[in-house]
């Protein structure tokens, strides 16, 4: 069973709240964020939410989360980082 079958959140909101979540300000994600999506996202057995998933690269190419949050109250439901880094001590 899915929370509801539209969102309140326009794509802009979705992608503010997004960027929020992953501590980027919308100004530093213009340039480098993927249009969000409508999604339905699990949050348990049975029990879907309406999501927006929004790809957000950081300025610096460090990260490339993808974050989905609530179509209706802008909660975070996931993020994860594409992005994985592992540096081996040289010295």
């Amino acid at each position: 069973a899915a929370n509801r079958p539209s969102s309140t959140l326009t794509r802009a909101e979705a992608t503010a709240r997004a960027a929020a979540h992953v501590n980027l300000a919308p100004s530093e994600t213009e340039r480098k964020t993927r249009p969000a999506k409508l999604v339905y996202h699990p949050v348990a057995p049975d029990n879907l939410r309406l999501g927006w998933q929004v790809e957000i690269e950081t300025p610096d190419g460090d990260h490339h989360w993808v974050v989905t949050v609530d179509a209706v109250s802008g909660a975070l439901l996931d993020k994860f980082d594409r992005i994985v880094s592992n540096q081996e001590d040289l010295a």
